[in-house]
């Protein structure tokens, strides 16, 4: 009514009279009432679906997942909105059927996966650290028992307060891949070597067996603190017996050949104790035989208990 005439007029002939606006509510509600449909539907289906935890899917056949408190196309679509927009908090908006995991919203089979894969982490660690170590102690215990213990304690003297000792040092003679020319040296020192060297320590008067070879074994991961801990002890070992040595060439061959070295170390000490050990832990002595002393049996058979020795008597 506050329109003129001619405003009327305008408003009658223009595109809105209405014919025109009856065909486009009918455009609208013919493109509205599929979608209108299909959000009735999954609407439905996912107030099913939220009971039972189970994928949801349109009317149109697209599947959703379930993300706890609303729906998306996929684990990883549930940290977004429905405009496409990442939430500020990670892992708010992921739930139902996925798990945030990892810094990702992922399904919860993957959970599954990784719980199994950590299991199967977890019992391939106790046969690749566990099982070796306890095979390792039994064997030291028999090194110790069988071997240790029968070899001479007394032929190597502490000489690490003898300051006058240190200047008649002797060059070593073994070379270092002579372990390789003995066939039970270079076993033990392969397969071994922290048990070896732990019994050249004891009888070296350097460590006693256990402590060494506790250190030795846990070291041995850790390849520079191995190689600082041998370089240590072997160059006081190596004082005690008079062969000349030094910490930075014992640090480099100890982090890059231990096998020879404490190889070429046992057969050294094995030298000086006169003895030989062969597999599986036998010892035998090498030392040479000294000759009959005639006197000896002159008097184990007591006549200097008579007379004629110039003994006295009546």
């Amino acid at each position: 009514p506050h329109l003129d005439a001619s405003q009327r007029q305008r408003s009658a002939e223009g595109p809105w009279d209405q014919s025109t606006l009856g065909s486009s509510a009918r455009a609208v509600d013919a493109m509205l009432r599929p979608r209108c449909i299909e959000t009735v539907a999954f609407a439905a289906l996912a107030f099913g679906a939220a009971q039972a935890g189970a994928v949801t899917t349109t009317a149109t056949g697209n599947a959703y997942i379930n993300c706890g408190n609303h729906f998306a196309r996929s684990c990883d679509a549930c940290q977004h909105t429905t405009r496409g927009v990442t939430t500020a908090e990670p892992g708010t908006m992921c739930g139902g059927e996925c798990v945030w995991l990892k810094g990702s919203c992922q399904a919860a089979a993957i959970k599954d996966g990784f719980k199994d894969a950590a299991s199967a982490s977890g019992w391939s660690q106790v046969f690749q650290y566990v099982v070796p170590a306890c095979l390792a102690a039994v064997f030291a215990a028999l090194y110790k028992k069988q071997v240790v213990e029968k070899l001479p304690h007394d032929k190597i003297d502490d000489r690490s307060s003898i300051v006058d000792e240190l200047r008649l040092l002797s060059t070593r003679e073994v070379d270092l891949f002579s372990c390789c020319k003995d066939r039970s040296t270079c076993a033990y020192a392969v397969c071994c070597g922290p048990a070896v060297a732990a019994k050249n320590y004891e009888v070296g008067r350097v460590l006693s067996f256990w402590p060494s070879c506790i250190m030795l074994y846990l070291a041995m991961p850790f390849s520079c603190v191995f190689a600082v801990l041998r370089a240590v002890l072997s160059s006081k070992l190596k004082r005690n017996m008079g062969l000349e040595g030094s910490c930075l060439q014992d640090f480099c061959l100890n982090l890059f050949c231990f096998p020879c070295e404490v190889g070429r170390e046992s057969m050294e000490v094995d030298d000086m104790l006169e003895v030989e050990i062969r597999c599986f832990n036998k010892v035998r002595s090498i030392a040479p035989e000294l000759p009959p002393n005639p006197a000896a049996g002159f008097l184990s058979r007591g006549c200097c208990s008579s007379r004629k020795c110039g003994g006295g008597g009546s």
